[in-house]
């Protein structure tokens, strides 16, 4: 239909009045979840030491939560890091612990039998504990700021030290959810922190966010330790006693507190800005990106943390790395946290807050993007384009720049760079003779270059697994092992050095999965799955020997699942995880209590060929190798554990490759006796390529006398080296 002329533009004024209308309230960064939490000013903080029978005594005395709680000045460079200097400088001065009384009372001893149980988030301990408090002469009334005859935990907060467990937190309403103690003229409507008597100081200060108002959604870390390091409310339950880390908490929760006002700007226009580190006390502002047409529910928040700053490392003492953040985030109408399906496991949701790390933008894992002036020059341009979760991709990809003001501040732009980016998946060569190790690369024409080499110990490193930019490196002799990671200009740093006995002994194969490790044993068939990380390791589920059939030669993670294969008699199988969680009513987010193995296909003897020597999962399909002949295929595996092999592509390559790594589309064929190998990739289909042809092996290069002898292990490192 034909409108008028007239008619045309009062429509076109309509629509351009509505867009502007979108995108000037959009503005207002109330509708981005800016200060949805009510936590300004001054706190009163109560903290309350108890201990129950037939439990090891508590291991520290008031003094100790006295300081750890109030001393303002303390330094966590130091090791004497305090709650109340913890969230001065988080919230640049906009909240403050102060003691409810003289701050710390107790101990209160209890019997065993009044730990009580949990009913529906709500605990009756707490009332047993603040009873106690209260016939103690501890006045609760002074705290009932609106004289409503109410203490509200908005109105006091308490934190509750017991010896129930070592290094345990959790945060409960009391049972029932307001009582009035004997004697006492206000009812305590209050919830509490809880923690153990060995709690680490960030699982203090995780449940202590909770009492402000951080949602049970506000748990980060969802179903696969996301944002490790990178904010108070990832995991931070640690294996050791009194871990007194410290790193910042994320911007998004410090924006629904009122402790930061973010920078708004459109992503499909253009723009810099100049960040402040997170730590800085002033013009440390986040940067939102948003879509107007998707709304102010789903947007990234841009950030610069670091602890190099002229000012000192302060509370980001422990953050794993330096550089810009990339946080996602989508929100319910509510602007809390969405809930969207897991990436490691089918049945969970997790929270839709978590960094896009380097060096691939993964969900809530890897490493900060770095600064221009640290390598490369600046050339720094992210190869990953901004993705809604949609999937939708914006083609927009941010450039990380240099720092100024003695590295307080750091630049970063975004837009449509038309500059060609080159994404090189590096591979890590490892001699466990000479225990030496080299990480090299190679460009699109199958030049390959070396970018650095180093010692990773002096230990011989009998597995070397890929964990993304980090790298496992594991002695089934001994059980010790070592975390390394790897940066994108190549260096390596240890991060957890673990010693002799550390892991079982005797581990033949090592296989990362969808974020969890197995570890299986040919000998005896026994079996584990656990995380590591840079808390340590975490094991979820051991397996007895003759769990698993002995014998397997080849583990590898594909697509579909995990692959089992036996080179002797042909026989396979392919399962994957299936996670339980821990019960969590109330106000809380699930915690995984066990990850299991569960088989979804198996295959008999001789259903495969004999004797296949490397199974790699490849950017397209699954190879299959005999050192013996050179014969190979190409298959591929289906969710549901179907191995089906793809039409025309058996054919014979150089015998003799005791390696084959995939990274990215190149494939390393390597023979440790000589130092010959080919680089490969699988066809694509094009003009060029024939249907019959795409899907199969081709080899691009071969290298002569180019290569040393000699190394026992080949893996793909994921941090790419950006170059433009």
């Amino acid at each position: 239909m034909r409108y008028p002329l007239t008619l045309r533009w009062f429509l076109l004024g309509l629509v351009l009045a509505v867009t502007m209308s979108r995108v000037a309230t959009a503005q207002a960064p109330e509708e981005f979840g800016y200060n949805r939490i009510e936590a300004k000013g001054p706190r009163p903080l109560l903290v309350v030491l108890t201990q129950f029978d037939t439990y090891p005594a508590l291991t520290h005395d008031a003094n100790y939560y006295d300081q750890i709680a109030f001393n303002t000045f303390g330094q966590p460079a130091s090791n004497n890091p305090s709650l109340s200097g913890y969230f001065i400088e988080n919230s640049n001065g906009r909240f403050f612990w102060t003691r409810a009384g003289q701050g710390v009372v107790g101990p209160y001893f209890f019997s065993k039998d009044q730990i009580g149980a949990e009913n529906g988030g709500q605990l009756g301990r707490i009332n047993t504990v603040l009873a106690a408090v209260a016939g103690d002469g501890f006045q609760f009334a002074q705290y009932d700021d609106n004289g409503d005859g109410q203490v509200t935990t908005n109105e006091l907060t308490v934190l509750i030290i017991d010896n129930v467990t070592d290094t345990g937190a959790a945060n409960r309403f009391s049972d029932p959810l307001c009582f009035r103690p004997e004697g006492s003229p206000v009812s305590l409507c209050l919830r509490a922190a809880l923690a153990g008597r060995q709690a680490s100081f960030m699982s203090l200060a995780h449940e202590l966010l909770h009492s402000l108002g951080v949602s049970s959604e506000g748990d980060l870390y969802g179903s696969n330790d996301h944002s490790q390091g990178y904010t108070t409310m990832c995991a931070t339950i640690y294996a050791g006693l009194d871990d007194l880390r410290s790193f910042h908490l994320d911007p998004f929760h410090k924006m629904q507190l009122g402790w930061v006002e973010p920078k708004i700007r459109t992503l499909g226009t253009p723009g810099s800005a100049d960040l402040g580190a997170a730590s800085l006390a002033q013009g440390d502002e986040p940067l939102i990106l948003y879509d107007p047409y998707r709304g102010t529910n789903e947007y990234f928040i841009l950030e610069y943390r670091s602890n190099a700053t002229p000012l000192g490392r302060g509370y980001e003492d422990d953050l794993p790395s330096n550089g810009l953040a990339i946080w996602q985030v989508k929100l319910t109408d509510g602007k809390v946290p969405a809930l969207i399906p897991s990436l490691v496991n089918d049945e969970a949701l997790d929270p839709a807050v978590f960094i896009l790390g380097a060096p691939s933008m993964a969900r809530g894992h890897g490493t900060l993007w770095a600064v221009g002036d640290e390598y490369l020059s600046g050339r720094n341009l992210i190869p990953y384009p901004l993705r809604w979760l949609d999937t939708f991709n914006s083609n927009v990809r941010v450039r990380v720049g240099r720092t100024r003001d003695s590295g307080r501040r750091l630049s970063v732009t975004w837009g449509y760079f038309s500059e060609p980016v080159q994404v090189y998946k590096k591979i890590l060569y490892y001699n466990n003779r000479s225990h030496l190790a080299v990480v090299g690369r190679f460009d699109e024409n199958g030049d390959h270059t070396t970018i650095n080499a180093f010692y990773p110990g002096s230990t011989i490193w009998t597995s070397v697994v890929d964990l993304g930019s980090e790298v496992f490196y594991y002695d089934a002799a001994t059980g010790s092992a070592l975390l390394g990671r790897l940066d994108a200009a190549g260096n390596h740093t240890p991060v957890l050095d673990f010693p002799p006995g550390s892991f079982g002994t005797g581990w033949s194969h090592i296989v990362y999965h969808k974020g969890y490790l197995f570890f299986y044993s040919d000998q005896n068939g026994a079996g584990a799955i656990g995380t590591i990380g840079s808390n340590g390791f975490r094991q979820y589920k051991g397996y007895p020997a003759y769990a698993f059939s002995t014998g397997w030669t080849q583990i590898v993670s594909t697509a579909g699942g995990l692959l089992f294969y036996n080179a002797l008699n042909g026989s396979g199988a392919v399962g994957g995880w299936e996670v339980s969680y821990q019960p969590c009513p109330g106000f809380c987010f699930p915690t995984i209590s066990e990850v299991r193995f569960k088989q979804l296909t198996s295959y008999p003897a001789g259903f495969f060929t004999y004797g296949w020597t490397s199974i790699v999962e490849t950017a397209n399909g699954v190879l299959f190798y005999r050192r013996s002949d050179g014969l190979h295929v190409m298959t591929d595996v289906s969710s549901n554990g179907e191995v089906s092999t793809r039409s025309r592509t058996v054919q014979y390559l150089k015998p003799g490759y005791t390696g084959v790594v995939a990274a990215g589309d190149d494939i390393l064929l390597y023979n440790a006796q000589d130092g010959e190998a080919a680089l490969a990739a699988i066809l694509k289909p094009s003009l060029l390529v024939p249907i019959w042809a795409a899907g199969s092996l081709t080899v691009r290069r071969e290298y002569t006398g180019y290569f040393s002898a000699g190394w026992s292990h080949l893996a793909t490192v994921a941090n790419p080296t950006v170059i433009h």
